[in-house]
């Protein structure tokens, strides 16, 4: 699957787990790394974390829009 012609066939013979696990990876991935932030921060406050998980929340928006 190199190009969107190729995942445009592929398309139908893909079942929910490969949609499902690439969204979960990268949506834990984010949870954990503002877990850790949270926990290992010295300040405590929230506005940081919710930060890390804009920035990531804003390059996920990028990469699917371009």
């Amino acid at each position: 699957m190199n190009n969107s012609e190729d995942l445009a066939k592929a398309m139908s013979v893909m079942e929910t787990k490969h949609y499902l696990f690439p969204f979960l990876s990268h949506s834990l991935g984010t949870l954990i790394g503002v877990v850790f932030y949270t926990y290992f921060s010295k300040a405590k406050k929230l506005f940081f974390p919710l930060l890390m998980a804009g920035f990531y929340f804003a390059g996920g928006l990028y990469m699917v829009l371009i």
